[in-house]
């Protein structure tokens, strides 16, 4: 498997971009899914969803792909003001240690980790719509009421 979106400098990122967007476009999206997935996951089911994700104009694709890869929130974090859930893959790409710090940020935020990668809500849905749901009823105006009376918030 190609090591595609493990980089470490701009220019590798650039490298990247210009293949996504070269003749070789289809074969650098591949490589990027089946980098985002666990082994295990279907060989069916991840030509599925490399399908659909063909489906977008490489060059669009490469515009998203810089749009995430350069997007900078970390003074945005401290400004939510909404009960939040940070939800990740045991195994993804990105380091749980960062993952923690993110939800750190955000006041008042959860972080939850399943098992699998990047895509954990396609490999692993049961323990992924679990923890949703369990977020889901821990934000109703009821139990928003006993967390902060349990904090000596009321």
């Amino acid at each position: 498997m190609s090591q595609l979106w493990r980089y470490s400098t701009a220019d590798e990122a650039q490298l990247f971009l210009t293949k996504l967007t070269s003749p070789q476009g289809e074969e650098a999206t591949r490589d990027f899914l089946q980098s985002r997935f666990s082994e295990s996951f279907p060989n069916n089911r991840l030509e599925e969803i490399a399908a659909e994700t063909l489906k977008m104009p490489r060059r669009a694709a490469a515009q998203l792909a810089w749009s995430v890869m350069s997007g900078d929130c970390r003074d945005i974090l401290p400004t939510i003001k909404v009960p939040t859930l940070c939800i990740g893959g045991l195994q993804s790409h990105i380091p749980v240690e960062c993952m923690s710090w993110a939800a750190s940020e955000i006041p008042d935020a959860e972080l939850t980790l399943v098992p699998g990668r990047h895509y954990m809500f396609l490999e692993q849905p049961e323990p992924f719509n679990l923890a949703l749901s369990d977020f889901f009823e821990s934000t109703t105006p009821l139990a928003r009421a006993a967390r902060k009376f349990a904090h000596g918030q009321l």
